[in-house]
């Protein structure tokens, strides 16, 4: 058994008889029986009998209704006829009276339609028993009974047509009600709209630009976000809006060009001088955040005051580390006349600002008359104003102030450490203009030993970056430099000789200065003494890589100063050896090499830069011969006269070369460089010679008297006041000058005499294929030519 709403509902098969007498509803279904009483209503099974019976559901609808509202409404006992004979219940106001009403008919036609299936299905089975025919026509007449009934339900007199009725009719009652709330809510909103218009309009009469910008932004707010709802989903829309939209607009535009206008005539700031001409001038600043304009005004601001007042400012700052007695400082004057208020700067030609602290006290008073008087004490706009103009005042006051007063004294150190700061930040962190972590300033004069020693550097660098960069190219001898004076000494320093030669003065010069500022970092504090250390290696950094650059053009085409750079090279590399010997207590210290590992860097470059230089210079002396047409063709009187000429020009300038070098080098050098030059000029003229063919008898004057010149190139191998016997020995360090000569003779001497001399052995510098060529080229064919160039063959 189940129950549904109110009623209950037997599944279980019924043993009545499907006769239509009115006997028959008095048959029960099944064994368990469940009957329901009250004081009106039968039973279950009762009412379904009779239902069936009768064929007329609609003559027992107040029963049915009453039967199915059972147990589910205890608060209302009255009847549905009750309340159809008055027609006063709203039964929309009363939904669940309407649940008990099609509960009951929907129950009710539910438990008819499974009782007929019930009997349909019992009849069948007597069928047997019973007439067919009888049966169908009973169907029949149940189902237009049931047609009846649905046809008398859906009438709309009937129960289902008033309910109907009434929920259309409460429908549209709630839409019109709907429709009148949205016009209302409308109405409502274009009135509030309206009021906002006549107030803005009111303050823009009474030109009070606060209070018409306040009513602007709630008429933007309202139009931008506050339109309802009912409005907005109209389509198309109504066309007032987008006419509120631009009229909204041009007010707004309006009101910033009278705002900003205002604000201009309101804060004046020239030059060392800021002029209010109100006093709530704040406020104006207020209504231009609230149009979106406090960036632009808050920057246009921070650049004015910046341009017309800290630039003027701190470039008459002069600053000192204290004052000289009754020395005069500027003052900062602030008047008040009615509404207007003014701020003056007071500087003058005999009153400049000589102290950081009165420079710092000027600027405390300038930012505490912007923070109270144009920003009316709100944080976040100097914190804004900070951000635009506070990193340049720090930067200027850090590079053009304070580093300018950092002392050479380590003395005044604690001096320096006194200037009052911390205050002024801290107040400058107060007010919103800088965070606690952008006191810059505070940082700098903390960290003033680092500054101190940085300085030392800095200055030691820029004097030895004038040194290179003005070089006159000035020499003295090397034993007259700080080598020289180490070499005077008993001591151990004797160890490190140098051979004496010229070098540039200002090589010397930044040594020395090296050496007094390596003394000096001995007496300060570890942090200095390692920025003096690097500084001092910087200085022959920058010369090795910038001096060079620098005086290039000059020392290319000057070959002295070509010899005295790389004699100053070297001397520098001998000089690294004696200052890391002097100042070991400094390579303990720093637990480094200080300087040795500079000295073959030195010595390195020093070789690779000359080797390249007389490298360029051979080729330029060699050159020469391009002119001579191979050595070829001398008999030719204008070939000859261009040899000739070729030749003189080549040893005029190895001799000036020479005596270039021989000024400026170490004997060992100068004989070393001048022997290779000789040497390469001869092998040169040998080759050429060897190359020719068919030599007259002309051409081997004309070519002997080209090889006479080279006679003038002994004198390359003697110094002033020196003996001519002295050329001899040193000579041999051509190779190729007694092979020259030897060729000279062949070129001068007949075959006959050749082949004597070459039977004596005073030919040895020439190789018997040298001696072939020769005779192949200068002499004609006869007998003995034949016999000696088969010796010269056959003879190893």
């Amino acid at each position: 058994m189940t129950k549904k709403g109110g009623t209950t509902i037997h599944n279980k098969s019924t043993n009545s008889s499907s006769s239509s007498s009115s006997s028959n509803s008095s048959d029960h279904v099944g064994s368990n029986k469940t009957t329901t009483t009250t004081t009106s209503i039968v039973s279950e099974e009762q009412l379904i009998n009779t239902l069936v019976s009768q064929g007329d559901a609609i003559k027992y609808i107040d029963e049915i209704v009453s039967f199915g509202s059972l147990g589910l409404d205890k608060r209302d006992d009255k009847s549905l006829v009750d309340n159809k004979s008055t027609g006063t219940t709203d039964l929309l106001n009363d939904p669940l009276l309407l649940q008990n009403y099609f509960t009951s008919v929907v129950d009710t036609l539910i438990d008819l339609k499974k009782h007929l299936y019930n009997n349909v299905h019992n009849e069948l089975e007597k069928s047997a028993r019973v007439d067919i025919l009888s049966i169908q026509r009973e169907i029949q007449s149940l189902e237009e009974n049931t047609l009846k009934s649905f046809q008398v339900i859906n009438d709309k007199n009937s129960i289902v047509g008033r309910i109907r009725s009434n929920i259309s009719y409460d429908q549209q009652l709630r839409k019109r009600l709907e429709s009148i709330e949205s016009t209302l809510v409308m109405v409502d909103y274009f009135e509030e709209y309206d009021g906002y218009v006549k107030a803005y309009e009111k303050a823009i009469k009474e030109n009070d630009i606060v209070q018409s910008t306040r009513h602007l932004v709630k008429m933007e707010t309202m139009v931008n976000i506050g339109i309802p709802d009912s409005l907005q989903s109209m389509q198309p829309l109504p066309r007032i809006l987008p006419s509120i939209k631009d009229q909204l607009k041009k007010r707004k535009n309006q009101l910033k060009t009278q705002l900003l206008e205002e604000f201009t005539n309101a804060l004046v700031i020239n030059h060392l001088e800021i002029s209010l001409a109100r006093d709530n001038i704040y406020q104006l600043i207020g209504a231009l955040e609230q149009l979106g304009l406090l960036y632009f005004i808050v920057s246009s601001i921070s650049n004015q005051i910046y341009k017309s007042i800290i630039q003027p400012l701190l470039s008459t700052v002069q600053a000192r580390l204290s004052l000289t007695k009754n020395e005069s400082q500027p003052t900062i004057d602030i008047s008040k006349n009615g509404n207007h208020l003014k701020l003056t700067i007071d500087i003058q030609e005999k009153n400049k600002i000589s102290t950081i602290d009165n420079l710092f006290n000027i600027l405390k008073n300038m930012f505490e008359f912007i923070y109270n008087h144009i920003f009316g004490k709100e944080n976040r706009l100097m914190e804004r104003f900070g951000t635009d103009i506070w990193s340049d005042i720090s930067t200027t006051i850090i590079s053009n102030c304070l580093k300018n007063i950092i002392p050479d004294d380590p003395s005044q150190l604690s001096l320096f450490q006194s200037i009052q700061s911390k205050p002024f930040e801290e107040y400058l962190v107060q007010i919103g203009l800088i965070n606690s972590t952008q006191q810059s300033i505070t940082e700098f004069i903390n960290n003033i030993e680092s500054h101190f020693a940085e300085k030392k550097r800095h200055n030691l660098l820029a004097k030895a970056r004038h040194i290179i960069m003005t070089d006159k190219f000035d020499s003295i001898d090397s034993s007259e430099s700080v080598i020289g004076e180490s070499q005077q000494n008993n001591g151990s320093l004797q160890l490190y000789y140098f051979t004496p030669r010229s070098i540039f003065k200002n090589a010397n010069t930044l040594i020395q200065m090296c050496k007094t500022a390596l003394y000096e970092s001995l007496q300060s504090s570890p942090l200095c003494s390692t920025k003096i250390y690097q500084g001092c290696r910087d200085i022959f950094d920058m010369f090795r890589f910038m001096y060079i650059k620098y005086h290039k053009d000059k020392i290319k085409t000057v070959p002295l100063l070509a010899c005295l750079y790389y004699n100053s090279c070297l001397f520098l590399s001998h000089s690294f050896l004696i200052l890391s010997f002097e100042f070991q207590q400094l390579k303990k210290e720093k637990d480094t090499t200080l300087f040795l590992d500079f000295s073959p860097i030195f010595s390195k470059h020093a070789n690779e830069y000359f080797s390249s230089y007389l490298m360029d210079q051979l080729n330029f002396i060699l050159s020469y011969y391009d002119g001579c047409n191979g050595l070829d063709d001398t008999k030719d009187e204008f070939i000859m006269n261009r040899t000739e000429s070729s030749f003189k020009r080549m040893v005029n300038e190895l001799t000036r070369l020479s005596q270039t070098c021989r000024s400026s080098l170490t004997r060992e050098d100068y004989f070393g460089l001048i022997s290779h030059f000789v040497d390469r000029v001869l092998a040169k003229f040998i080759e050429l010679v060897l190359k020719l063919e068919n030599i007259s008898t002309i051409e081997t004057t004309k070519l002997s008297q080209l090889c006479s010149q080279f006679l003038s190139l002994e004198q390359l191998f003697l110094y002033d006041d020196e003996s001519e016997e002295m050329v001899k020995p040193r000579l041999k360090l051509v190779r190729n000058w007694k092979k020259v000569w030897q060729l000279n003779k062949i070129l001068d001497l007949n075959l006959s005499e050749i082949v004597t001399l070459y039977n004596k052995g005073e030919l040895k510098r020439l190789s018997n294929s040298e001696l072939k060529l020769l005779v192949m080229s200068i002499f004609a064919e006869f007998d003995l030519r034949t016999t000696f160039l088969k010796t010269l063959s056959t003879t190893n």
